[in-house]
């Protein structure tokens, strides 16, 4: 099986993983009282810890592959003659699962979601164009809840409608899912979570995901929101408007490289 075709159900078969050892948490999570729950399902309902890290693990590989899946398209496969690949529906399926990552790193509720939730309002906020959406994140009273029904009810279905679109078949094969639950797996043995730090402490730093991280620091660094929002999305952009012609392939190609350098070395600072 090519490596393309083998990473690309990968993707798809971890993204199941995560689903469905989410849904255990779904029943224990409760956004009135979210750090408290997140804390119980973590210490004391059976077997909670686990399911948390499954879920958590399995999503981080998601995103991982998602990156390779997009390395391999980018630049090993365009010598598919019969393939046409919809990168619109491809790029929206990785936008999907950045801000479902990000809003799972939300609903944690410790120092550093509140953080990460706060520093995206605030960039919605203060752009023209989106400051609009803030009445679907905008702290108040339903502040977890709205993160919460994003978390599990619309951003899912929403995941699984552009990757319908996008590769034409969504549910992989079990033994693409045995090896995402294996991987995931091995990942919990011999890795650690980020922990939670509660209200009551003060940290030295707060951090957001890994991912978010480059924005941060662009924003710390007193960038223009306008340029950190333009910069930290567009490798996304890029992939919507993506074409198979060789001339633009080779820009595009290029300018994604120049970006990778850029945000790992801003991420780094």
């Amino acid at each position: 099986m090519k490596i393309d075709y083998f990473i690309s159900w990968i993707c798809q078969a971890l993204f199941i993983v995560a689903l469905v050892s989410g849904i255990p948490l779904v029943f224990a999570y409760h956004p009135q009282h979210a750090f408290e729950s997140v804390q119980k399902i973590t210490y004391i309902i059976p077997f909670g810890l686990f399911f948390r890290k499954l879920h958590y693990f399995s999503s981080e590989l998601l995103l991982i592959f998602v990156i390779f899946h997009v390395i391999v398209e980018l630049f090993f496969s365009y010598n598919k003659p019969k393939a046409k690949p919809d990168y619109l529906f491809g790029g929206l399926a990785f936008v999907v699962i950045v801000f479902l990552m990000f809003s799972g790193y939300v609903l944690k509720a410790d120092q550093n979601g509140q953080s990460a939730a706060l520093v995206a309002q605030n960039m919605i906020g203060d752009n023209v164009f989106l400051k609009y959406l803030n009445i679907f994140l905008v702290d108040s009273f339903s502040f977890y809840w709205k993160y919460f029904l994003w978390h599990i009810f619309f951003l899912p279905f929403l995941f699984f409608l552009v990757i319908f679109y996008h590769a034409k078949k969504v549910l992989p094969k079990v033994g693409f899912v045995s090896i995402a639950l294996a991987i995931s797996i091995i990942s919990m043995l011999f890795l650690k979570m980020p922990k939670d730090i509660p209200f009551n402490l003060t940290p030295k730093h707060l951090t957001g995901p890994w991912f978010f991280e480059g924005v941060e620091n662009m924003l710390k660094m007193n960038v223009n929101v306008d340029v950190a929002i333009l910069l930290g999305f567009f490798p996304f952009v890029a992939l919507m408007f993506y074409k198979n012609e060789t001339r633009f392939k080779t820009v595009i190609n290029t300018l994604l490289i120049l970006w990778v350098v850029f945000y790992v070395t801003i991420s780094l600072v």
